[in-house]
């Protein structure tokens, strides 16, 4: 760890607490309006604030710092890359000359890829915040076109390291965006580029041999690295298996072939040869029905079927009569073998220089001192030598095989690092705060990156009145839940603007009155759509007669491995939702709670004809009757998984007699009828989905979308999660407005501010809250020729550390409002309703 009284702590903590230069935010232009206030620090701080240093003394403590990026401690490497955006952000011909140095000039004598990657994501993060100022983006892409993208031999080429090719790409790919790269240039950023190809590792017979860990000391084993890449490794298993897991064993020299989704409904070939060992596995009175070509063809189509019926050696026998398929078929649908992936990676460290004579005793020493399975962690040095060799894996895959495509959803074409969950910091958030001094019981809220307001201010709602214990039962029947019509909108009363809450979250509750009859607690959420014009007085009809409770509606999207500043995202399959995604549909509203579990469970089958049930006792076959009590008897007495596979043997011997039976005249096609029966048999309540003229479905989007950077995982320069709600991708697509670059404000290009997403802690509540400005809100529905929907859910309850002691009883309520393009506003009244558990 870094204590704070090394002199490279002080240099750590004063890079963090440099101020974003006042020119550089988007509100600064606009001296009238109210913008934010400086960078908050800790209240106890080493130092006085820093000032702004001249560039000399940004190089030498840039230069200082980006030696750290070295280091396999993730709190100093990762704290580090933040201190170093925010201290860059000011000096572009520093960062243009650090790269110069690092990624150019020297970059042979460095010679390591953990530094590469990470300057050049400092070199993204600074672009990033400033909001890709055209001519500094100009600079830096073209360096990354040069270092990066330039000769395959050098030591910071993109080949080495999948982080250092994402984030030099994104540099590249602003350039392009803002017109001061052409698309020729950009173009040379795409996989496949130049790379070496991926290389087989050692033998798996030779790795004792190569790399010893039994029996001996620390400064001769690989015992680390073994206990790492083995089978029940935590890296082999949580992150090689699920990197490669994404790439096919096809070169990317070999066209690729029809996907596996489209070859689904092929006819399979039969071999022969195979059919007799099959026929032989089979009940003797199944033979003559089941062991024909034409049954064990019609098996083969229908797997489903056949895993159902068959025992797993049967199954493995009837695999047997098909016909392998062509090479690269197989060699498409087969994914890259995680435990070749280990070796490879083990291989690759011992070339990059990690040996148990230079390292062994550190990394046992720190494998003995911290035995957690988290990600949130300093690391061994033998952990940045993996980094480095996955990095480098995935990177030549990615230029030299196709991708493993099981499903329509899967991209055909390396999709980048995000897509393989591995980007570990985000470079585009500011430095979150650290306390100098960390206790048990701490104020998380000083460990966020963005802080809650401290004072309460016109956008924070009135807390709830709660009543003494005494009282619960009457305020929970006779208390009038929070309106819509006050909570919609905020008025400010400095500039008069009026603000429209796209996204709420309110809870108050009595925590300091804990006790054995429970405590009050209310809370509410706000939530918001956008619709097509048309459609909406169809949508309010709709929402009318169906609360919202129980939250049905379309949610605002989770958008996780991307970064702060990518929002919004660019219309693209991956970013935006299908439109059935969108529907706005609900089951069936079954107010009385007996009537609706009748109705989920009391669905009866028609009369079934003959065919339809021979079908019915083939997919829900009863044990016989002579077997049942045995089966109980053995149930009693042994394993219950034990238990589980004999019923399961059981019943499908049952079901291959039937099938046979079903078949003794040639296989008979079911498919339809099968269709048939099990939506008449199922239990779901029906969907009552809306519509819009012309009977066209209701599409709602949510209106806003959030951001969340988990403080858990392996970025390690936050002990706090960080959660930003902003405005959906459909509202600021196109708008021209900029996020400021120390918080979850957005600006105009006149510099005002038209949405904000606030926090608040007050005694016995918190309050998270979006808003957008009015008349900004109105012209963009206006120009996307769409309507506002705000709906509002909560509930008054009451909570207790023992569930069961808390009053069964609570009320939920529900109300939704309308504001179109004009300015028009209707609310409907609010739902409410008294519930207890059923």
């Amino acid at each position: 760890m870094i204590w704070d009284a090394s002199a490279l702590h002080r240099l750590l903590r004063w890079a963090e607490q440099t101020p974003t230069p006042e020119g550089l935010r988007p509100g600064f232009r606009n001296r009238p309006r109210p913008k934010l206030v400086a960078r908050r620090r800790t209240t106890v701080a080493p130092t006085s604030a820093p000032a702004s240093a001249d560039s000399e003394t940004v190089r030498l403590a840039a230069t200082t710092l980006l030696w750290t990026l070295t280091s396999s401690n993730r709190f100093l490497r990762d704290r580090a890359t933040k201190a170093l955006v925010q201290l860059l952000l000011g000096h572009p011909r520093v960062l243009s000359g650090l790269i110069d140095t690092f990624l150019g000039r020297d970059a042979a004598e460095v010679d390591d890829p953990y530094l590469f990657e990470r300057l050049t994501l400092v070199a993204y993060g600074v672009l990033a915040r400033l909001g890709e100022p055209p001519e500094q983006v100009r600079g830096l892409a073209e360096q990354m076109l040069a270092y990066v993208y330039g000769d395959v031999d050098a030591a910071a080429h993109a080949s080495r390291n999948a982080l250092l090719c994402d984030a030099a790409g994104r540099i590249v790919a602003m350039g392009r965006e803002v017109g001061v790269i052409s698309n020729e240039e950009a173009d040379r950023t795409r996989h496949p580029h130049a790379c070496p190809e991926v290389g087989q590792p050692h033998a798996e017979a030779d790795e004792e041999t190569l790399f010893p860990w039994r029996d001996l000391p620390a400064n001769a084993s690989w015992r680390t690295l073994h206990a790492s890449l083995g089978g029940l490794g935590d890296f082999a298993r949580y992150e090689t298996s699920h990197a490669v897991g994404h790439f096919s064993l096809l070169p990317l020299a070999t066209a690729r072939p029809r996907h596996v989704w489209e070859r689904r409904d092929d006819a399979p070939i039969l071999d022969p040869s195979g059919i007799p060992d099959f026929t032989q596995s089979l009940p003797t009175a199944a033979q003559p029905a089941l062991g024909t070509c034409q049954a064990v063809q019609a098996l083969l189509a229908k797997d489903g079927l056949a895993r159902s019926i068959l025992d797993d050696e049967q199954h493995s026998l009837l695999q047997a009569c098909r016909k392998a398929a062509p090479p690269d078929e197989r060699l498409a649908d087969a994914r890259v073998d995680p435990e070749w992936a280990a070796r490879w990676i083990l291989s690759r460290v011992a070339t990059l220089g990690w040996s148990p004579e230079r390292f062994g005793e550190f990394d046992s020493f720190r494998s003995r001192g911290n035995g957690s399975r988290s990600s949130h962690k300093a690391e061994r040095i033998g952990k940045k030598y993996q980094w480095m060799a996955l990095h480098e894996l995935i990177e030549r895959l990615a230029n030299n095989h196709h991708m493993r495509a099981g499903s329509v959803h899967d991209p055909d074409s390396y999709p980048g690092a995000a897509r393989l969950s591995l980007l570990d910091v985000d470079p585009t958030l500011p430095p979150a705060t650290h306390p100098f001094e960390s206790t048990s019981n701490r104020d998380d809220t000083v460990h966020t990156t963005f802080r809650p307001t401290t004072a309460s201010e016109f956008w924070v709602p009135p807390g709830a009145l709660l009543p003494a214990q005494e009282e619960l039962a009457v305020w929970i029947a006779e208390s009038t839940p929070p309106d819509l019509t006050a909570l919609a909108t905020r008025h400010d009363p400095v500039d008069g603007r009026t603000w429209v809450v796209l996204d709420e979250f309110v809870s108050d509750d009595q925590d300091e009155r804990r006790g054995s009859g429970g405590r009050a607690e209310q809370w509410h959420l706000i939530q918001s759509w956008t619709v097509p014009e048309a459609q909406h007085p169809a949508t309010m009809r709709y929402l009318h007669t169906h609360p919202l409770t129980g939250r049905w509606m379309p949610q605002p999207s989770e958008r996780h491995s991307l970064y702060l500043a990518q929002f919004p995202t660019s219309p693209s399959s991956w970013n935006d939702p299908e439109p059935s995604e969108l529907a706005v549909e609900n089951r069936a509203v079954i107010e009385d709670s007996e009537a609706r579990d009748e109705a989920a469970h009391d669905v009866q089958p028609p009369a079934l004809d003959g065919e339809l049930d021979k079908l019915l006792a083939l997919y829900l076959p009863p044990i016989p009757e002579t077997d049942r009590e045995d089966h109980a008897g053995k149930e009693a007495g042994r394993d219950l998984v034990e238990a589980w596979r004999e019923r399961r043997r059981a019943r499908g011997q049952h079901q291959l007699l039937k099938l046979a039976h079903a078949w003794k005249s040639g296989p008979v096609d079911y498919e339809d009828g099968a269709e048939r029966l099990l939506s008449q048999t199922s239990n779901a309540l029906p969907r009552d989905r809306a519509t819009g003229p012309g009977g066209k479905p209701v599409a709602a989007t949510p209106a806003s979308q959030n951001y969340s950077w988990d403080g858990q995982g392996h970025d390690c320069s936050i002990d706090e999660s960080v959660h930003v709600v902003m405005p959906s991708d459909t509202l600021l697509r196109a708008s021209g407005l900029r996020q400021d670059p120390d918080g979850g404000c957005w600006y105009d290009s006149a510099g005002y501010m038209q949405a904000q997403y606030r926090t608040f802690h007050r005694p016995n509540g918190k309050v998270h809250t979006l808003l957008v400005e009015e008349r900004w809100l109105t012209a963009r529905l206006d120009r996307l020729q769409l309507a506002l929907i705000q709906g509002i859910i909560g509930e008054l309850q009451t909570v207790d550390d023992d569930p069961d002691l808390a009053l069964r009883e609570w009320k939920e309520f529900s109300q939704i409002a309308s504001l179109k393009a004009d300015g028009t506003r209707k609310t409907r009244a609010s739902i409410s309703r008294i519930r207890r558990p059923s």
